[in-house]
């Protein structure tokens, strides 16, 4: 995995937790009216009921999935970070290699 793919996932995560926020606008919307419509049944204050449970828990799944989102951009900046410091590190022992002298044996093949 590198860290393209974490941001990519991160992108699709943010996406995806906007789209949550806005999935119970309609069933609000729906249930409102609903409930209008049928003043004095429990039908209506079902239906608001059931809209406004259905609007906290998407605000609940779009809180998770940002958080996931944030954790996705920072694994990838720390596995960046990380590359370029290993990176860093075998270019100086490749640095210390290149003055690096074969040993003879005297007498030796």
């Amino acid at each position: 995995m590198e860290s393209a793919q974490l941001r990519t996932g991160a992108g699709k995560m943010k996406e995806l937790a906007n789209e949550a926020k806005q999935i119970p606008d309609k069933a609000v919307r729906d249930a409102k009216t609903t409930d209008s419509a049928n003043r004095g049944f429990m039908t209506g204050e079902a239906c608001e009921a059931l809209a406004d449970d259905l609007k906290q828990d998407m605000q609940e799944l779009s809180r998770h999935l940002d958080d996931t989102s944030k954790g996705l951009k920072d694994t990838a900046k720390d596995w960046d970070d990380v590359d370029e410091a290993m990176g860093k590190d075998f270019d100086s022992i490749g640095s210390d290699l290149s003055g690096f002298k074969t040993p003879t044996i005297p007498g030796g093949a």
